[in-house]
């Protein structure tokens, strides 16, 4: 299928990205890392954008670390394209995207990074408000699902980033926190 596909391409490229910050070793423990990680697995068998935004977001990234030390305009130029596919895969990579920030301690002129940094997070928001004014809101309008709703409906707004990260987990928070629901999506 087309999402086992897209998890090779993201192993790969998380290798890629860990040889690229760490050298040779944390490379592949990277790619290894995330070959084994369940949730990883378990979007690589749907049909669902998870695994598309994962290399989007990993591409991303690694365009991000070539401009922190080439400074090439190319290097920004990707990082803006592939962090807007990621984007249009799942909004969720706007949340994302100011960790890249962190990358500003290995530029090489930290001054001309963040200046380009802030001018591609502009582009990267201008690009954005259409897709979140047009398709976003109007969707998020429309009520949510049954298991949606079940799950965060007596959960305080602020805690919802840090439930999320406990669900994805490898060690099984999802499946742990919402039996119920495990035993209801895998069937």
């Amino acid at each position: 299928s087309f999402s086992a596909i897209v998890w090779v391409l993201t192993v790969l490229a998380v290798t890629q990205l860990g040889k690229l910050v760490g050298g040779r070793a944390v490379g592949w423990i990277a790619g290894i890392l995330v070959a084994v990680h369940p949730v990883h697995i378990y979007y690589s068998q749907e049909a669902r954008s998870y695994s598309l935004w994962m290399l989007g977001i990993t591409l991303a990234l690694h365009a991000v670390c070539r401009a922190a030390t080439d400074s090439r305009r190319r290097w920004w130029a990707a990082y803006v394209g592939l962090a807007y596919f990621a984007f249009l895969t799942h909004y969720y990579a706007l949340l994302w995207l100011p960790g890249t920030a962190a990358v500003a301690m290995v530029a090489l002129d930290r001054r001309r990074f963040w200046r380009s940094w802030f001018a591609a997070h502009g582009l990267l928001i201008a690009a954005s408000l259409p897709v979140i004014w047009f398709l976003v809101i109007p969707l998020s309008h429309r009520g949510a699902r049954p298991w949606f709703h079940e799950m965060w409906q007596s959960y305080p707004p602020s805690l919802a980033v840090p439930r999320s990260l406990w669900m994805m987990l490898p060690s099984g928070g999802y499946a742990e926190t919402y039996p119920r629901l495990a035993v209801a999506t895998s069937s």
